[in-house]
């Protein structure tokens, strides 16, 4: 229910806890599943993880340990994800509307990005959120990021 409370309202989750023996007894059935045990990675599907590029994690992380207060870490990490997955979804929706038109670059995406976050993206923060469009709402990134 943690994982379902975070993303309400967001993204559309299917997470498995299991214990290492569990996994490893029925490993067949989860290769195609992301399996992580502890800090390492144990099957990264697809190489969609790359753990040397996990800025904005870490700090969303480091965010929500930091703070003492056990209800307003959770609604500031809810908060967090929440507009992960609005922005995401506004590049899908931005570049469905534009990459027939236009030749469209991550710097369109870019200023698109401040107009509606209101705020300044960092390069870490842009590229996040264009691998979620990728991914998750399978936007067509004809650029490199």
């Amino acid at each position: 229910n943690f994982f379902h409370y975070l993303t309400q309202d967001a993204f559309n989750i299917d997470i498995s806890l299991l214990s290492k023996e569990q996994y490893t007894n029925k490993k067949e059935k989860y290769q195609d599943y992301m399996v992580l045990e502890q800090r390492e990675i144990i099957n990264n599907v697809d190489n969609l993880i790359d753990p040397n590029d996990l800025t904005i994690e870490k700090q969303i992380v480091r965010n929500f340990l930091f703070e003492s207060n056990l209800i307003e870490s959770l609604n500031n990490l809810k908060s967090e994800i929440l507009q992960f997955f609005n922005l995401s979804k506004s590049i899908m929706e931005f570049i469905n509307q534009n990459n027939e038109s236009n030749e469209l670059t991550s710097q369109m995406v870019h200023q698109h990005l401040k107009k509606i976050a209101k705020k300044e993206i960092s390069s870490d923060l842009l590229h996040l959120l264009l691998e979620i469009a990728q991914n998750y709402f399978a936007a067509d990134l004809r650029f490199k990021y």
